[in-house]
């Protein structure tokens, strides 16, 4: 009896065409993942910079009578450089992930930090402190405010002063800072979901207290108007 050779079958198209999109889908929930679990570390560390600045913040709070750094000193000085001395870190001041990280005095691209063309916070040394944190502030109803009720600047704005600590009524429940967009200050309207806030890709955000305590919440939905004001 004659014996017929087999013949080895290859895949079909179909067949190839199924595992390439599985390789692909694969791939894909296996980039979504990582990318996921950065965005998680970036949150973690970002909301870690919040609490160092808040503590700076505090710092200069206990250094100077009880009253808080203004948002911006008489004369064209910014927040930032008022509470320099005061923090840990200078990386503190830069949203991990962020564009140009860690700070690089030559380039200033705009992404996501505030034009210093003016050089208005600088070291000790006189280099440019480059930041992407928002103080809330810009509002005479804000605790970092910058204008007076009279629209005119109070006269301790001039010592780089805002108002006492003691005037924040609910320190758990108003805002000292958020993940920013660029600007100094968050609020100029004293209303809450400024566009002035950085969101992550869950629509969320970090915010940080005036207690200390750093949430993530979605600044469309979870934030008020209430929590941006302090006592006038």
């Amino acid at each position: 009896m004659k014996t017929i050779p087999h013949r080895n079958r290859g895949f079909t198209l179909v067949e190839l065409l199924v595992v390439i999109t599985i390789i692909i889908v694969l791939a894909a929930l296996s980039f979504m993942g990582v990318t996921r679990a950065r965005e998680a570390a970036q949150r973690s560390a970002s909301a870690a910079n919040l609490r160092q600045l808040g503590l700076a913040m505090i710092a200069f709070t206990t250094d100077n009578s009880g009253f808080l750094p203004a948002s911006r000193k008489g004369g064209g000085t910014f927040w930032p450089e008022l509470i320099w001395a005061n923090l840990e870190s200078p990386g503190a001041f830069l949203r991990p992930g962020a564009a140009n990280r860690p700070m690089d005095a030559t380039k200033n691209d705009g992404n996501g930090y505030f034009d210093l063309a003016d050089n208005s916070a600088l070291t000790p040394q006189k280099q440019p402190i480059r930041w992407n944190y928002v103080i809330n502030g810009g509002h005479a109803a804000l605790p970092f405010a910058e204008v007076a009720e009279t629209d005119s600047m109070p006269s301790t704005m001039a010592r780089g002063l805002s108002r006492p600590l003691t005037q924040i009524v609910d320190p758990s429940r108003t805002v000292m800072l958020a993940e920013g967009n660029g600007a100094w200050w968050l609020n100029a309207e004293a209303k809450a979901n400024s566009a002035r806030i950085r969101k992550w890709s869950n629509g969320k955000s970090s915010i940080l207290w005036f207690d200390g305590s750093v949430q993530l919440l979605n600044p469309k939905t979870e934030l008020r108007n209430e929590h941006f004001t302090a006592k006038k």
